[in-house]
């Protein structure tokens, strides 16, 4: 052989003999790198907690100075109270009645609904403003006293 291309030679071996150990080290990470993403994706994803809605109890309300009662749910809080009327509120939901002399305003929205009933004890008429949903609530459980 000659002499001028053993040089050439050597070098070409090593070169290719470098590329084959960087072409493994590069396939390591590689695989290194999937098995990583398979890991990941076969974890279930955990459900999203949903808050707990409050525990429902029913509570009594009642108003001696528009001599009525009803029962709401206990997670209402007493806003205003006076011996006219009252306040309950949760959040955007309320339930708001006045027994004084009144006019009716507004009329009934998909967010409040209006309700008058009268006293058959001594003839007051009484407005209820509230969240629709507790209509069959206060009809089922409204009485009046005469005291």
């Amino acid at each position: 052989m000659n002499k001028k291309l053993t040089p050439y030679i050597f070098l070409t071996v090593l070169i290719v003999v470098l590329f084959f150990i960087l072409g493994f080290r590069s396939g390591q990470q590689v695989e290194k790198t999937n098995k990583m993403i398979t890991a990941l994706i076969s974890i279930a994803p955990t459900a999203t907690l949903a808050p707990t809605p409050p525990l429902l109890s029913l509570e009594k309300y009642e108003s001696p100075g528009c001599k009525l009662s009803f029962l709401y749910p206990n997670y209402f809080t007493i806003q205003r109270e006076s011996s006219s009327g009252a306040m309950l509120v949760y959040r955007t939901q309320s339930i708001n009645f006045s027994c004084e002399a009144f006019q009716e305003q507004g009329k009934d929205t998909k967010e409040l609904k209006i309700w008058t009933k009268t006293n058959p004890n001594t003839g007051k008429k009484v407005v209820f403003y509230l969240d629709p949903s507790f209509l069959p609530l206060l009809e089922k459980t409204l009485t009046f006293s005469s005291k």
